[in-house]
């Protein structure tokens, strides 16, 4: 696939976006204050002359798992919605040392209606183990059997 390379108009700064009597400004109602400030206020500074630093407050979330074996936890999940589905990739990533177990009740629900994408296709997308409760049941049973 190629692309086209645009030309620049006329009297447009390097991302595209017009410029007015060379100031720089970006549309004509910042032309058009400017315009009254710099004629009316004596103590103008100018367009965009500062720059101020601010912080975007952080959002902490406690995530509780359903169950824990060693370093693996167990969610239960019967419908798994997009906030959930984001949870556990953010929970997945911030915590690489433990793997995680979506447990579902049907794996070939859809994760939203008319989606082609099934729980379990989601989770092998993403990296995720996943199992049924009966799955899980005929697992740990193998597992403890070996051990003995």
């Amino acid at each position: 696939m190629t692309t086209k390379l645009r030309r620049k108009k006329k009297g447009t700064s390097k991302n595209g976006t017009r410029k007015f009597k060379n100031y720089g400004v970006r549309n004509r109602l910042e032309q058009k204050v400017l315009d009254i400030l710099s004629s009316t206020c004596s103590n103008f500074a100018g367009y965009e002359t500062d720059k101020l630093r601010y912080i975007k407050p952080e959002s902490y979330h406690i995530y509780t798992p359903d169950f824990k074996v060693g370093d693996t936890y167990y969610e239960t999940k019967g419908i798994w919605d997009s906030d959930d589905r984001k949870k556990m990739l953010l929970v997945k990533d911030q915590y690489p040392n433990n793997t995680f177990v979506l447990v579902f009740y049907n794996p070939n629900y859809r994760i939203y209606k008319g989606s082609k994408t099934t729980y379990a296709a989601w989770c092998e997308s993403h990296g995720f183990e996943w199992t049924t409760a009966d799955q899980l049941a005929e697992e740990l049973t193998r597992k403890e059997k070996e051990k003995k």
